[in-house]
């Protein structure tokens, strides 16, 4: 019996386009269907999700990003951007689409989590992506106080489920944090006891 708790997803993209861009080898529908079955299971699952593959436009983004906040065990995701760094195809790609020339260098700090963005795609111009990425981070870290609160609210109250409704509002809630309510004190004690302070 293998005893592990949490299974992490390369999910890449929630359109289909896309996926075949990365040479993925599997659909979007057979990736909600394995991760659905996780999610059944109870495993805590992270995913990984790529920004600015080829032909990706802003609403195949924002699939993606319905599609990392569409099941309940979610304990992490993470956008990253996709960069064109010489000697990939992608680089060769970019060089075919005129987002860079033979002589482009990998950018320092255009990789990763950053939101400061050098490169776009054919679809996406670099001020998109930089603001697709700056929602990214919202949604990181919104998924993280709804995984969080899920598992407060249960420890707190026994029950098994607890209503989505109700955990939506709380991690909103605590991802505003707005200073001059009274309650602020008390929701920086309680991101602090589950790990978010």
């Amino acid at each position: 019996m293998a005893k592990f708790r949490s299974i992490t997803f390369g999910v890449e993209s929630a359109a289909n386009h896309v996926l075949k861009a990365f040479q993925k080898g599997e659909s979007i529908e057979q990736i909600e269907k394995t991760i659905s079955i996780a999610d059944e299971l109870g495993f805590q699952i992270g995913m990984f999700f790529i920004l600015g593959g080829p032909g990706e436009t802003v609403e195949d983004v924002r699939k993606s990003f319905a599609f990392s906040q569409r099941f309940e065990n979610v304990k992490h995701v993470y956008f990253f951007k996709l960069t064109p760094i010489p000697g990939t195809s992608y680089f060769d790609y970019a060089l075919r689409a005129g987002m860079v020339s033979e002589h482009s260098r990998y950018p320092k700090g255009n990789f990763g989590f950053e939101t400061e963005v050098t490169f776009g795609n054919d679809r996406i111009s670099p001020q998109e992506l930089m603001d697709l990425l700056k929602q990214a981070r919202r949604i990181e870290k919104l998924i993280r106080y709804r995984y969080a609160v899920r598992k407060w609210a249960k420890a707190l109250t026994g029950l098994k489920r607890i209503p989505p409704w109700l955990v939506e509002t709380f991690a909103k809630f605590m991802l505003f944090e707005p200073a001059w309510l009274p309650a602020h004190a008390c929701i920086r004690k309680i991101k602090q006891r589950i790990g978010y302070g």
